[in-house]
């Protein structure tokens, strides 16, 4: 048997490795951010559009956000999130984020870390006419401490007429103990020169992400004729909002011969080496792989052979 660990299945002990990020994370505001929501008012509130159905579906199309990173779990703080540090400071909403009027102070929004993650990066939107480039840091707060920590997520975020993104890469990663909470940070000045628009964090590691079901779930049990492909398509009930992947246990039998069997997702390529070797006797391997965004997956088989896969857990 050889379990490869690859874009397509791969073994539980790679299972994140070879697991497509969240579909969280790809929804803020981008460039045109000034046409989503409306310019009038500065007094905090969240502006109402005259000329706009509200109720209606979202006529935001665009993001400015990067690509999701694999296996890559995301949460996101909003303009919404954001305080002043500095309780003189008046929470203002400017047209293209928050920030601070009255006086200059950090703006600060704060998240829980899942137990056991790494924090590996966050992306700010951010947006700068200052004139000049701008530095945001963020900090990790520890129960039972006095102080707060700089996780060296610093980027230089440059002057725009429009809102940017810039991603940071973590260098003080964790994992941190339990109770500990992320702020995001950036120091805003009064005149509204720097206005948050708001930041996506990337979490990996997190055994919360793992989820085993009490009973297995069948999705397939059928012969597939040698050098075949079949596509199988998982049922809604299984591949919730935010499942990444599946966890399945996948048993052949009933092969006249030595052959091969691959498992990947329905709309990446099949890869070139298979998931796993079989033989004549009855053979059951733990097989991690990522659904596509219809919810299939793809099955490849050299030999005639019978196929029963069963999903045990699910990574999201």
């Amino acid at each position: 048997m050889d379990i490869k660990d690859r874009s397509g299945g791969v073994s539980r002990r790679g299972m994140l490795s070879g697991v497509g990020a969240a579909f969280l994370g790809t929804t803020l505001v981008g460039g045109k951010a000034d046409a989503a929501v409306g310019t009038h008012g500065n007094d905090g509130a969240v502006p109402f559009q005259h000329d706009r159905a509200h109720g209606m579906s979202s006529p935001i199309t665009d993001t400015i956000a990067s690509p999701p990173t694999s296996a890559y779990v995301y949460k996101i703080v909003t303009m919404y999130d954001f305080e002043p540090f500095n309780p003189a400071g008046q929470k203002t909403w400017g047209g293209n984020g928050v920030y601070s009027a009255g006086t200059g102070t950090t703006m600060r929004a704060t998240l829980d870390i899942p137990p056991g993650c790494l924090v590996r990066d966050v992306e700010y939107y951010i947006y700068n006419n200052s004139g000049s480039t701008f530095i945001p840091d963020s900090h990790i707060y520890v129960p039972g401490h006095g102080s707060i920590f700089s996780i060296g997520a610093t980027v230089n975020i440059p002057s725009s007429a429009t809102i940017v993104a810039a991603r940071a890469v973590v260098t003080e990663q964790g994992p941190y103990p339990f109770g500990a909470r992320l702020l995001i940070s950036a120091a805003t000045p009064s005149t509204g020169a720097i206005q948050i628009n708001g930041a996506r964090v990337g979490f990996t590691g997190a055994a919360a992400g793992v989820g085993t079901r009490g009973t297995p779930q069948r999705v397939f049990n059928s012969q597939l004729a040698a050098n075949s492909t079949h596509t199988i398509t998982l049922p809604d009930t299984l591949i919730a909002p935010g499942v990444m992947g599946i966890i399945t246990d996948i048993t052949v039998s009933g092969a006249n011969g030595a052959g091969a069997l691959t498992v990947f997702r329905a709309d990446a390529g099949q890869p070139a080496q298979p998931t796993l070797h079989y033989g004549t006797s009855t053979t059951t391997s733990e097989i991690t792989v990522q659904p596509s965004a219809a919810h299939q997956v793809k099955v490849h088989t050299t030999k005639a052979v019978h196929v029963a896969i069963d999903v045990i857990g699910i990574l999201g």
